[in-house]
C-alpha cells in the first residue's frame, strides 16, 4: 500500500511531462521539473516521506555530493533527472542532436564532479584553520534484535549491554559524551530515579550520556502523553537537557486523523497510545559539548528541516533504530540520506544506530569511521569542526525553485510555439 501511494507522485509527474506537443528536450526539462515537484510533495504531504530521493544515487562518491551545499538534495535530484533525460535524447537518428545531447551531458557531469573536487580540496584548508577544543564521542551500537525491543522481554539485559559497551571499552576517561541509539533506554528515565542512576554510570567522568528514551506526562501516575525522546544525563544522574521527536512516523508512532481512522486502523508498533510530537527542530545546549541538533530516527531524511536557523548548532546528532529494516537495503538508504544533511548544512553528523550503521560523518558527507550493519560495538570518534553556513542553509529552496521555474517555462514555451506553428 505504501509503495502504491508513493508511486502516484511519480506517475503524475511523468504524466504531466508527457506532452506530445513539446520537443524532446522540452519534455526532458518538464520531467526534471515535475519529478522534483513530486519529490517535494511526497516529502511534505501528510507529514511527508522523502525517502530515496534521486540525488542519493551520488552518495557513492563524495565529490558528486557536494553540489547539495548549493541547492540541497532537491536541486541535485533535478540535475540527476536532467542528466538521465539527456541520455534518452541520444540514438534518435539525428547525429547533430546526439552530439549536442552528449556534450551537454558530459559538461554537466564534469561540472558537478569538478565543483565537488574543488570544494573538497578547498574545504580541507577551511577545516584546518578552525581552532576548537578536541571533542571525543563514543557511539554505542547494541545490535538489539527488533523483536526483543518490541516485546520488552529482555529490557534489563538490553540496557545492561549498552552499559557494558560504554564502560568496558578502554579510554572512557578521554570521552566527552557517550551516545546511545533511539529508545536504547526503553524506560521513562524522567520518572524513575533508579533507572536514571543505573544508566548514568555510562556517562564518562566530567562528561555526559546522551540516550534515546521515553518521556511521559504527567510526571507521576499513568502518563497521558508520550514522547519518543532524547535525554542528556550527567554522571550524577541529573537530566541536563531533553529533546522530543517532532516528526512522527505515520502508523508507526501515531495514527493520522485518529478520531476518524482510529477505530479502524491501529499502529504497526507496540503500545495502544499515540506518541505526541515535540517542537522542532531545536538546538540542545549541554555542558562541555558544542550545541547540537538532535534528530531522532527518520527526522534526518528531511532536507532543509534539520536545524533551527535562529540558533545554528555546531553538529547534527542522529539517534535511530534501524532494526526495523533487518538485513536489507533500508539501513544503507537511511544512512545515505543522513550524509546528505551534513553536506547541505555544512555540519558534521554523529549517528548512533541500534543495529547499524553508526558513524561519524564530516561536513562534506565523508564517512570518517563507522560500525557495520548487524554488529555490536563502541566507536570513539573525534567531532569535526563545522563549516560556515552553506548557500542551501542560507537560501533553502530558492535555487531549486529557480531551476524548476526555468525548466517549466522552457517546456511550456516549447508547447506554445509548436501549437502556434500548427495553427
Amino acid at each position: 500500500g505504501l509503495a502504491a501511494y508513493m508511486a502516484l507522485f511519480f506517475g503524475l509527474a511523468v504524466m504531466a511531462a508527457s506532452q506530445r506537443k513539446a520537443s524532446p528536450l522540452a519534455r526532458v526539462l518538464l520531467l526534471a521539473a515535475t519529478w522534483i515537484i513530486a519529490e517535494w510533495l511526497r516529502g511534505h504531504l501528510f507529514t511527508g516521506f522523502p525517502w530515496n530521493l534521486a540525488a542519493y544515487v551520488w552518495s557513492l562518491d563524495p565529490a558528486m555530493m557536494q553540489s547539495a551545499a548549493l541547492w540541497g538534495a532537491w536541486g541535485l535530484s533535478f540535475v540527476t533527472i536532467l542528466l538521465c533525460g539527456l541520455l534518452s535524447l541520444m540514438g534518435r537518428g539525428d547525429r547533430r542532436n546526439d552530439v549536442r545531447a552528449g556534450a551537454a551531458f558530459l559538461l554537466l557531469l564534469v561540472g558537478l564532479y569538478g565543483f565537488g573536487a574543488w570544494r573538497l580540496s578547498a574545504g580541507e584548508g577551511d577545516l584546518a584553520a578552525v581552532s576548537r577544543p578536541v571533542i571525543t564521542l563514543r557511539l554505542v551500537q547494541g545490535n538489539i534484535d527488533q523483536w526483543e525491543k518490541l516485546t520488552g522481554a529482555h529490557r534489563d539485559r538490553d540496557i545492561a549491554q549498552h552499559l557494558r559497551l560504554s564502560t568496558m571499552t578502554p579510554g572512557l576517561d578521554k570521552v566527552n559524551a557517550v551516545i546511545w541509539p533511539e529508545t536504547a533506554a526503553t524506560v521513562f528515565l524522567d520518572r524513575s530515579d533508579d533507572w536514571r542512576s543505573y544508566v548514568a554510570a555510562a556517562a564518562p567522568p566530567g562528561g555526559l550520556l546522551i540516550t534515546g528514551t521515553l518521556r511521559g506526562d504527567p510526571p507521576q501516575g499513568e502518563p497521558e502523553h508520550y514522547w519518543n525522546s532524547l535525554a542528556v544525563i550527567d554522571p550524577t544522574s541529573r537530566i541536563v537537557a531533553t529533546a522530543d521527536k517532532f516528526h512522527l512516523v505515520p502508523l508507526g508512532e501515531y495514527v493520522p486523523l485518529h478520531d476518524i481512522l482510529g477505530p479502524f486502523i491501529g499502529k504497526l508498533t507496540a503500545g495502544a497510545g499515540d506518541f505526541s510530537a515535540g517542537p522542532g527542530p531545536v538546538t540542545v545546549h549541554a555542558p562541555s559539548l558544542p550545541p547540537f541538533s538532535p534528530l531522532i530516527c527518520y527526522e534526518v531524511i528531511f532536507p532543509g528541516a534539520v536545524i533551527d536557523p535562529a540558533d545554528r548548532p555546531d553538529w547534527l546528532l542522529n539517534v535511530t533504530n534501524d532494526g526495523w529494516f533487518g538485513q536489507s537495503p533500508g539501513p544503507f538508504q537511511h544512512f545515505a540520506s543522513a550524509r546528505f544533511r551534513a553536506v547541505e548544512e555544512g555540519l558534521p553528523l554523529a549517528r548512533a544506530a541500534n543495529t547499524g550503521i553508526s558513524a561519524m560523518v564530516d561536513p562534506f558527507g565523508r564517512v570518517i569511521a563507522a560500525l557495520p550493519l548487524g554488529t555490536e560495538g563502541a566507536l570513539d570518534v573525534l567531532l569535526p569542526a563545522p563549516l560556515a553556513p552553506t548557500l542551501f542553509a542560507r537560501t533553502g529552496l530558492l535555487l531549486p525553485g529557480v531551476l524548476i521555474f526555468l525548466a517549466l517555462a522552457a517546456g511550456v514555451g516549447s508547447i506554445m510555439r509548436k501549437t502556434q506553428r500548427r495553427d
